[in-house]
């Protein structure tokens, strides 16, 4: 005789037979026809869908290229708007720029560097340069004199004198370099600090860079000092605040002194690298502005290379009705080729400018045309990408491609690639097909497979459930069996008078008693997941200390565990309040994490039991020292009869329905249940209340 398992799993084999059948096979065959007679329509309108895509290819490529050309020229005119500005590379401009473009290059009408603005010239440094003092001139002789006959206090005296005289800024400038000369050769070092530090705040600027720049070597002078003396902390900051100077006031000077000076600096970097002393944030700023100083010397040479190209395009440029504003280039420098694009900004009464972009091929690819292409027009419904002209389009799915129009000199080799999407196509480009049988097709074929999946995933299901209560029925036959067969022992050997003792008989009696009240839990266990699923469990929630029925409960769950099995640490936090609960319910809760916890921990090992109030919660956390749950097993573990399948707990009893019942209470009490668990180190569970404000 068949049981009621294999004759259920039989009808749901035999409904899903009869569905294959009469509707999925039939079906099938109609959506085959249907879906082929719209290939064959799509084929003949393949040749106009095509035409249509390169056209609107080509409408949006112009689009784009337009954005672009108003991008660069709003950029432009944002660098110009301080037309006297002095902009360093290495620290402002980068701020303005996109970042697709990696350097923005300003010239004036006579196509001179204007922004970053250049090295100094020798022209331009005479010019920044005040004249002489012929007077002051000669009585520095006189004392000169004093400095060539040895006499150097004598000389220190008389350049003091001359400097306490009213000059002008060079005049001090050339008085305190004697007086540093005189005072480090008698050893007076204070002296030539002084001297030192007088000069680079008379020149902070590096205005005086004619024929030398007194300040700057004032800074050498005063580091090689500070470094003589071994105050190698001084002398890094030292150090840095001359970078940062040359830095900001590079233009001053000319590219052979900048150099000059920059290898000076780098030459003490050995020094602060020994240093025991060595302040690490001074340490990190100076390398960030040696990185800056870099950035600026590569920013300025290929600007420079840039001025050279538009040298030689000059003709072209001067001519009064020059093509357009903006022109693009590919630049070749050395061995590299720059993609630019050439910017004319005329800015009446201003006479006309020139600004370069140069542009980071690949994230101008990304950033700009390639987004700028996927959110058009024509990206609805279809797939677009870049690929370079020499490799061939993946697949065969390509409808159309081009390459740039106007800005193909700044991506000669990439091409734009338009393939077929997810979605209609051809609707978007007015080519009407059968959208209605299409659809049609494909929802009847998902209507076959939706409902083989469900029917499948039903029976599935069913055998699970079936399975997880037999399991459940067996486990619970088991749990049942042995407090009885215990006790069933037991009264016999006090029936039979077996056992005369007295104290032996007390021992019987209390095992009875808990083996008596082990039965009752699992009964009242079954009853109470009956209630519950039949919907007709009630809880009478009053306000209760909720210490007093977790100490109640723990101490009722220790005399019913074997002698010396587990220790149940207990700890309460202070001002705890009173809560919504319904006592039984509660203990029933508790009872479970207890007894799972024992059954799934090492004998002697500890459980804590914390009570503490959390937020707008009081909680109750119950921590074992056990085998703990899989991270896969953590989802399942509150579903009922699910019992979680590992050799080593395969033979510990249980029944599956404790942490569903868990559950329950926690949501019927409008609170919540949380699970932390590791593998092989314990599990524990928090049970949250709400206290209800």
């Amino acid at each position: 005789m068949n049981s009621p398992r294999a004759l259920f799993v039989s009808v749901h084999r035999r409904i899903l037979l009869v569905f294959l059948i009469s509707i999925a096979l039939p079906g099938s065959y109609l959506g085959y026809v249907g879906l082929r007679s719209i290939v064959q329509e799509q084929e003949l309108q393949q040749s106009l869908l095509v035409q249509n895509v390169a056209r609107s290819l080509g409408f949006e490529i112009d689009k784009l290229e337009q954005r672009l050309a108003d991008s660069e020229e709003h950029l432009a005119k944002e660098l110009l708007v301080s037309k006297n500005a002095r902009v360093s590379p290495a620290r402002d401009t980068v701020n303005v720029l996109p970042g697709w473009i990696e350097q923005a290059v300003v010239f004036d009408s006579h196509l001179h560097l204007r922004n970053p603005f250049p090295f100094a010239s020798e022209q331009g440094m005479r010019r920044l340069s005040p004249t002489k003092e012929p007077l002051l001139q000669d009585k520095i002789e006189s004392a000169e004199r004093l400095e060539l006959r040895g006499d150097r206090r004598a000389a220190l005296s008389a350049y003091r004198k001359l400097l306490a005289e009213d000059h002008t800024l060079q005049g001090r400038v050339v008085l305190n370099t004697y007086i540093a000369r005189c005072a480090q050769a008698i050893g007076n070092h204070t002296a030539a600090r002084q001297a030192y530090e007088a000069i680079i705040r008379s020149d902070s600027t590096f205005l005086i860079a004619q024929p030398i720049p007194y300040a700057a070597f004032a800074w050498l002078e005063l580091l090689d000092d500070l470094v003589k003396q071994g105050k190698t902390s001084e002398a890094l900051r030292t150090s840095l605040e001359f970078r940062r100077h040359l830095l900001s006031f590079y233009y001053r000077l000319s590219s052979e002194q900048y150099e000059y000076f920059s290898r000076k600096l780098l030459s003490l970097n050995g020094i602060f690298e020994r240093a025991s002393d060595r302040d690490t944030g001074v340490w990190a700023a100076l390398r960030s502005v040696e990185e800056q100083g870099r950035l600026l010397s590569h920013t300025l040479s290929r600007a420079q290379e840039i001025e050279f190209w538009l040298q030689t395009q000059r003709s072209v440029l001067s001519v009064q009705d020059y093509a357009g504003k903006i022109s693009h280039h590919s630049v070749r420098l050395g061995e590299q080729s720059l993609p630019v694009s050439l910017i004319q900004v005329d800015d009446p009464p201003s006479p006309r400018r020139w600004v370069v972009l140069v542009l980071r091929p690949e994230e101008a690819r990304r950033e700009f045309i390639l987004s700028g292409l996927q959110s058009g027009s024509l990206a609805d419904g279809f797939e677009i990408a870049l690929r370079s002209d020499s490799l061939r389009p993946a697949g065969g799915t390509e409808l159309a491609s081009s390459t740039m129009h106007k800005a193909l000199p700044l991506f000669p080799s990439t091409v734009v690639s338009v393939s077929a999407g997810q979605a209609s196509t051809v609707e978007i480009l007015g080519v009407r097909t059968s959208f209605l049988s299409t659809a049609f097709g494909l929802l009847l074929v998902g209507v076959v497979i939706f409902g083989i999946f469900i029917l499948y995933h039903d029976i599935r299901r069913e055998e699970e459930l079936s399975r997880m209560k037999s399991e459940f029925i067996s486990n619970v036959s088991h749990e049942l069996k042995t407090p009885i067969a215990a006790i069933r022992m037991l009264s016999d050997n006090l029936r039979q008078s077996r056992v005369e003792e007295e104290p032996r008989k007390m021992e019987y009696y209390q095992l009875i008693s808990k083996e008596s009240a082990r039965l009752s839990h699992l009964i009242d266990n079954i009853l109470d997941f009956s209630r519950v699923e039949g919907k007709r469990k009630r809880f009478q929630l009053e306000r209760h200390d909720v210490s007093t029925i977790v100490t109640e409960t723990v101490h009722q769950f220790t005399s019913l565990m074997e002698e010396q099995s587990h220790t149940i640490e207990t700890s309460f936090g202070e001002t705890l309040p009173e809560v919504l609960v319904d006592p039984d319910g509660l203990a029933l809760a508790l009872f479970n994490l207890l007894d799972n916890a024992a059954k799934y921990s090492p004998k002697e090992s500890q459980i804590d039991v914390r009570v503490y109030k959390n937020g707008g919660s009081v909680c109750i956390e119950v921590s074992d020292r056990g085998v703990g749950i899989p991270k896969e097993d953590r989802e399942k573990i509150f579903e009922k009869f699910y019992r979680v399948q590992r050799h080593d707990t395969r033979r510990i009893p249980g029944s599956g329905i404790g942490l569903t019942l868990v559950r329950e209470v926690a949501e019927a009490h409008k609170g919540r249940v949380e699970l932390r668990s590791e593998q092989g180190a314990g599990s524990t569970f928090t049970i949250m209340l709400p206290t209800g404000g």
